[in-house]
Parts: C-alpha cells; structure tokens; sequence
C-alpha cells in the first residue's frame, strides 16, 4: 500500500510539473511580447528625447542665423552707405 500512495504521490508531482510546465510555456510568448514591447517603450521615449534635443538644437541654429542675417544686413547697408557718400564727395571734389 505504501508502495502504491508513493507512486500516486509521484505521479501527482509529475502532473503539477506537467502542469507548471505547460503554464510556463503558455505564458511565455505573453512574458516575451510584454518584455519586447516595454523595451520598444523604451526605445520610443529614447527615440523622442532625441528628437526634441535635436528642435532645441535647430530653433538655436534659426536664432543664431537671424541674428547673423540681421549684422550682415546692417554691415551691407553701411556699406552701401559709405559708398554713396563717398561717391558724392567725389563728384563734388571733381
């Protein structure tokens, strides 16, 4: 009799084995997605700071060069100014 409640102790363990086995393995492509899909999360948010640091960068690219723009616009108006005056003074000396 103890031979035979040992075996069917065993056999029990075996199917609970079984059991967690086919559990684990069910479960497993669910854990595996779930892990793929928090490293794409991840990934996502990496991917946007990105993104953002990089517009941060380019409006001060666009501000530095409205600034440059706006100097050679002053620099190319007296220049053309100190031309004119001096082409006047030219003909006038002429």
């Amino acid at each position: 009799m103890q031979a035979q409640a040992q075996a069917q102790a065993s056999s029990g363990r075996a199917a609970i084995a079984r059991s967690v086995a086919d559990i684990k393995a069910a479960t497993a492509p669910a854990a595996a997605a779930a892990a793929a899909s928090d490293a794409a999360a991840e990934e996502l948010a990496a991917l946007r700071r990105e993104v953002e640091e990089q517009e941060r960068l380019m409006q001060g690219y666009q501000q530095e060069n409205e600034v440059a723009m706006r100097r050679i616009k002053v620099r190319a108006h007296s220049t053309l100014m100190a031309q004119g005056t001096q082409g006047r003074e030219r003909g006038a000396a002429a």
